[in-house]
């Protein structure tokens, strides 16, 4: 959540300032005063941020830039899965928590299967649960197969969640 910000500015100003509007209560803060370039780290907001950065000189301001990036600095954390044991049919399910998941991946046997987000997963606040069919035919007759889930957010935070080993039995 601390980002590093290099500002450079042609000629000494009264005030560098900057305002979030994607704060709580946005309101203009001072970098720093009689300055001419300004190297820091700011904490910055979860998500979404609109930064706007004024320089002022004689009460008006002389330079403005905008930019607008997202922050996300929490890896996804796995909190379920299912099965836990014994016998599958080929339905799945991972319970996550992650606010900007990019993709979930359910990896059993030899066989990777993405799950895609929009169909098969909901989302409610910072958790979503994803439910998933997948086709074990070719692993019906083994004593068994394990499969694990494997869940990136859009910062490239990865995380695994443990591997279960599992029976299959498709056959009523």
């Amino acid at each position: 959540k601390r980002i590093f910000f290099n500002l450079e500015i042609s000629d000494e100003v009264d005030e560098l300032r900057y305002i979030n509007f994607k704060d709580r209560s946005p309101r203009w803060k001072t970098l720093c005063r009689d300055c001419e370039d300004y190297e820091r780290t700011l904490s910055l907001i979860e998500g979404d941020n609109n930064l706007t950065f004024e320089a002022v000189e004689n009460s008006l301001v002389v330079d403005r830039e905008n930019i607008w990036f997202f922050v996300d600095s929490k890896k996804p954390q796995i909190s379920k899965i299912e099965p836990k044991k014994g016998f599958a049919n080929g339905n799945f399910i991972v319970e996550a928590k992650e606010d900007n998941p990019k993709r979930v991946k359910l990896v059993y046997g030899t066989t990777t299967k993405e799950i895609n987000l929009s169909e098969e997963c909901s989302q409610i606040s910072n958790k979503f649960v994803c439910g998933i069919e997948a086709d074990l035919s070719e692993y019906e007759g083994q004593n068994e197969v394990t499969y694990y889930f494997v869940v990136e957010d859009i910062a490239g935070s990865t995380v695994f969640s443990k591997r279960v080993l599992i029976e299959v039995d498709e056959t009523s």
